[in-house]
């Protein structure tokens, strides 16, 4: 009986446990962690690539939709699709950026 008692008042305390875990959370399994932006901007930066920050984080959302399902895009793709928007960047620089939003922004990053 008294292990009946502690069980049912534990009831509210485990929702309560589970109203407030986060719907978006993160396994700690490397593949989808959250995105990280300013290590994204700092390594375009270094790679020479001058932009908007919100234009930036903004075009890296469009690559990682881009190699998701159902699209499927490869890393080429996604350069491709960069180097049509810039047209005065080089393929290099394109791909640089598609690969730096892979890094650090795609959730799922790891199944590409």
């Amino acid at each position: 009986m008294l292990k009946k008692t502690a069980a049912i008042a534990a009831l509210p305390l485990m929702a309560v446990a589970v109203a407030v875990a986060p719907a978006h959370a993160y396994p700690d399994d490397g593949i989808d962690t959250p995105p990280n932006y300013n290590v994204f901007l700092q390594a375009i930066a270094g790679d020479g690539i001058v932009m908007d920050k919100h234009q930036a984080i903004q075009e890296a959302q469009g690559v990682c939709k881009l190699m998701q399902p159902p699209n499927d895009g490869s890393l080429w793709d996604a350069g491709q699709h960069m180097l049509s928007i810039h047209r005065d960047w080089t393929i290099s620089s394109a791909l640089s950026f598609a690969d730096r939003a892979v890094q650090d922004l795609c959730p799922n990053r790891g199944a590409f």
